[in-house]
């Protein structure tokens, strides 16, 4: 499955709102490049190389959602912290190498290698993150990945699909009003393997 990167926001918006329920992909191919009918679905883990998804460990900061993706890899999580995040960092090619969070003022860990080009999700002060989605799939017979992402925030923008999309299986962490996405958490090695959210309250 192809997610084209750029300035559609119909686009992008489309994939957005497929993301959170099984859709024929012959019914989207036009728009997202793929012919093949699949089904694209909100799933915590894909396919006999995914790993089940572990139960979410709850924390008095806040709580986690997924991860989707592979086992490969080793975990990450980011810290909880009270910063207010001002950018996200991806770099990216055929599948979603490394995610980082800025935050003012410090930058949180990087997860996954220094592969593909890079790119900046800039948020403006008085916005914050309150969706992520993607698409998993598998990359050389070798296990699932992260093979696009892309963010949502409070102020209704969208940043472009970061990453091809090859793979069948789509995911979105749509946090409820009150709540912002305050890190990531998954699996990552060279590439982001499998990608969660932490979510915490805004008050």
């Amino acid at each position: 499955m192809k997610i084209r990167n750029g300035s559609d926001v119909r686009s992008r918006r489309t994939f957005l709102q497929l993301c959170g329920a099984a859709v024929p992909l012959a019914l989207i191919a036009p728009a997202l490049g793929n012919a093949r009918a699949q089904s694209l679905a909100t799933r915590p883990a894909m396919g006999d190389e995914a790993a089940a998804a572990p139960a979410a460990p709850q924390f008095q900061q806040g709580f986690q959602l997924g991860p989707s993706g592979g086992r490969g890899g080793g975990p990450f999580s980011d810290p909880w912290t009270d910063y207010a995040i001002s950018r996200v960092v991806v770099r990216h090619g055929v599948l979603v190498d490394s995610l980082q969070i800025q935050a003012d003022p410090t930058a949180l860990g990087v997860h996954g290698g220094n592969g593909g080009r890079s790119a900046v999700f800039q948020l403006d002060r008085d916005e914050w993150l309150t969706e992520v989605s993607g698409v998993c799939g598998p990359h050389d017979g070798d296990g699932f990945y992260v093979t696009a992402v892309y963010f949502g925030t409070s102020n209704g923008r969208y940043s472009d699909a970061y990453g091809r999309g090859g793979g069948d299986w789509g995911f979105t962490y749509r946090v409820p009003d009150g709540y912002e996405i305050a890190g990531f958490w998954g699996r990552s090695g060279i590439w982001v393997d499998a990608l969660g959210v932490m979510v915490r309250s805004r008050f």
